[in-house]
C-alpha cells in the first residue's frame, strides 16, 4: 500500500513539483476537440431535407448489401461478407470505421476512444474464439484450454490496477478493503454460486454473449427488479457493495447500480468467473486493435466515412433507401439491408416500421492528456488502470503500460460517464466549453493524482453523445427475446443485448447469418 500524501511531499526531495493544481496554471494547457461532425445527421432528421432529397435525388447505386454502421457489429458483418466475396456497402457518419471502440490521434500516438479492454473468450463463444485464432489473438490450445497472445495480455503484476482509498493507493480494483464487509463478502460468494448456476434448460444464468443465457422463469424474473433493490431484498447492501456495483455499471453501462435491472447488474459480475482462461485483453490503443483487425480484412473500396443512411423503405421486394455520401444524395437500392446504428436514429429512418424500438442513451467524455514529466520523476508507482473510491470518473488509463515501461510523454486516457453522478446529460455535455471540459476533468483528476497536473501540457476531449444504451428494470435483453420479424437486420449491442464488445460481435454474426 502507497500513502499517497506521504508520495507527494517525497517529490521535494528530489527537487520536483508537489505543488496541486491552480485554476490560473490553466491558461498554458493546451486544449481541443477531437469530434465527428454531427451537424449532417442533425440536419437529416428535419422532414423538408428529406422530403426535398426523396423528390429531387437522381442519382441512383446498387449493392447486394447495404450496412449503416460501422461500430463493431457492421464491420464483423462485413468483415463475414469479405470472406465469402460478397457485394456490399458499408457506411458510417463518424471520421473513422470502429463506433465506441475506435481509438483517436493524440500527440503522436493513436489512443483509445472509448472501449479499452476486453476479458477473454468463453468457450461457448464459439464465433469469437474462431476470430481470435484467425487473428492471432489466441496462438494454441493446451487440451480445451486457450493460450492467448502475450502483446494483447494486460499482465497479473502490480503495475495492472490500482484504487485510491483514504489517501492510499492499493492494488486491484475495488480489493481496497482489507477486512470487506460480510454484506460484500456474502455478494461476492453469491456471484461466484451465480456463476456457474445453469437454469431448466441447462444453460447458464449469465453467459456472454447473452443469446447463451438461459431462460429459466427464475432468471428472467430478475429484469423486473431494479437491481438496488434486489441486493436489498436479500441483504446484501452496505456502503461497501454500493461502491462496488456503482464502479460496475458505471464502467460497463455508463450508468449507476439503481439505473439498471438486477439481472444486468449482476450480469457484470457472473459472467466473468467462467473463464478457464481469465485475461483482461487490451493494447496502447485500447480496442483500437481489434478494429484494425476488422479493416485489414475489408476492401477499402466498400466502406464509406462521413456517410449515412437517412431514409429507407421497402419497394417491390428491394430496400430503397436514401443516403448522404461524398456531400450529396443517392438512392441506394439493396437485396438486404443490415442497421447497426444507435437505436435513437430509426423513428428518422424507418418511420414506417413501427416494430423497431429505441433504447435510452447514455453519454461519456473520453479525455486525453499529456504529461511532461522531468527525466528523474519516479514512474515506477503507475499502474495501467487508476481509480479513486467515490469519484464522479471511472479514472484514467496509462497508455504507455504496453511500452513495457512508463516514458515521456506519459499519456492518460481518463473515462467520464457523466451522466451518472455528474448529471451531465448529453445535450448539457454539449453545451460545455473546452475551458469547462477541462475543469470538469481537472476537478476529478486532481483528487486522484494531484502530483501530476503541474506537468500537464495538453489535453484532447471526445465527447460521445450516444456511447451506450440503457437497461433499465423491465427492458429485456432482445437477444433473450423472441427473433424480431422485421425486414430490417438490426446489428448492434442496442437491438442486441449489453453495451459489450462480446455483443456487438455477435450481433454482427447474426446479422451476417441473417442475410446469407
Amino acid at each position: 500500500m502507497i500513502n499517497r500524501r506521504n508520495f507527494i511531499k517525497g517529490l521535494s526531495t528530489i527537487g520536483l513539483s508537489s505543488t496541486l493544481f491552480a485554476k490560473k496554471a490553466s491558461n498554458n494547457i493546451k486544449l481541443s476537440l477531437y469530434e465527428d461532425e454531427m451537424s449532417i445527421g442533425h440536419k437529416l432528421r428535419d422532414p423538408k431535407i428529406i422530403k426535398d432529397a426523396l423528390l429531387n435525388t437522381k442519382d441512383i447505386l446498387h449493392t447486394d448489401t447495404l450496412i449503416a454502421g460501422g461500430g463493431v457489429a457492421g464491420l464483423n458483418c462485413a468483415r463475414l461478407l469479405s470472406k465469402d466475396k460478397r457485394d456490399f456497402l458499408l457506411l458510417d457518419p463518424a471520421n473513422e470505421m470502429g463506433g465506441t471502440s475506435a481509438s483517436m490521434p493524440f500527440s503522436k500516438h493513436q489512443l483509445p476512444s472509448g472501449a479499452h479492454y476486453i476479458i477473454t473468450a468463453n468457450n461457448y463463444a464459439k464465433d469469437l474464439i474462431d476470430f481470435y485464432v484467425e487473428s492471432n489473438i489466441i496462438t494454441g490450445f493446451d487440451n480445451d484450454l486457450a493460450i492467448y497472445n502475450n502483446d494483447y495480455i494486460v499482465t497479473d503484476t502490480d503495475s495492472k490496477e490500482r484504487s485510491l482509498h483514504d489517501d492510499s493507493w492499493t492494488l486491484e480494483i475495488g480489493e481496497y478493503l482489507n477486512r470487506p464487509s460480510k454484506k460484500l463478502k456474502k455478494f461476492k460468494s453469491f456471484c461466484r454460486f451465480l456463476s456457474t448456476l445453469k437454469g431448466s434448460d441447462n444453460k447458464l444464468w449469465f453467459a456472454l454473449p447473452t443469446q447463451f443465457s438461459s431462460k429459466d422463469k427464475k432468471s428472467m424474473s430478475l429484469f423486473h427488479l431494479d437491481f438496488i433493490s434486489y441486493l436489498k431484498q436479500n441483504d446484501m447492501w452496505d456502503s461497501e457493495v454500493e461502491y462496488v456495483v456503482n464502479y460496475a455499471c458505471m464502467d460497463d453501462y455508463g450508468c449507476l447500480a439503481h439505473e439498471v435491472s438486477a439481472w444486468v447488474g449482476l450480469h457484470y459480475f457472473c459472467c466473468r468467473d467462467q473463464n478457464r482462461s481469465h485475461y483482461t485483453l487490451s493494447s496502447s490503443k485500447g480496442n483500437g486493435f481489434l478494429i484494425d483487425i476488422f479493416l485489414k480484412n475489408i476492401p477499402s473500396k466498400n466502406l464509406s466515412t462521413k456517410s449515412l443512411l437517412a431514409y429507407s423503405i421497402k419497394e417491390n421486394g428491394l430496400h430503397k433507401s436514401l443516403i448522404f455520401k461524398d456531400n450529396q444524395f443517392y438512392f441506394i437500392y439493396s437485396k438486404h439491408l443490415v442497421f447497426a446504428g444507435k437505436s435513437h436514429v430509426i423513428p428518422y429512418i424507418f418511420p414506417q416500421n413501427p416494430k423497431v424500438k429505441t433504447q435510452k442513451q447514455v453519454p461519456w467524455l473520453v479525455t486525453q492528456l499529456n504529461f511532461q514529466l522531468p527525466d528523474n520523476y519516479p514512474l515506477s508507482y503507475l499502474c495501467w488502470d487508476n481509480i479513486r473510491k467515490d469519484s464522479d470518473s471511472v479514472g484514467y488509463i496509462a497508455s504507455n503500460y504496453f511500452q513495457k515501461e512508463f516514458k515521456n510523454p506519459l499519456l492518460l486516457t481518463h473515462f467520464f460517464p457523466t451522466q451518472a453522478f455528474a448529471k451531465l446529460s448529453s445535450k448539457d455535455l454539449y453545451k460545455l466549453s473546452k475551458k469547462q471540459l477541462m475543469n470538469l476533468v481537472l476537478d476529478d483528476f486532481e483528487q486522484i493524482s494531484p502530483e501530476l497536473i503541474p506537468y500537464l501540457k495538453s489535453m484532447c476531449f471526445k465527447r460521445i453523445g450516444h456511447a451506450m444504451g440503457l437497461c433499465p428494470k423491465g427492458y429485456i435483453l432482445p437477444s433473450l427475446q423472441n427473433k424480431n420479424q422485421n425486414s430490417i437486420v438490426l446489428a448492434n449491442s442496442d437491438s442486441y443485448g449489453l453495451p459489450l464488445f462480446e455483443e456487438a460481435f455477435q450481433a454482427g454474426v447474426n446479422a451476417y447469418n441473417a442475410i446469407s
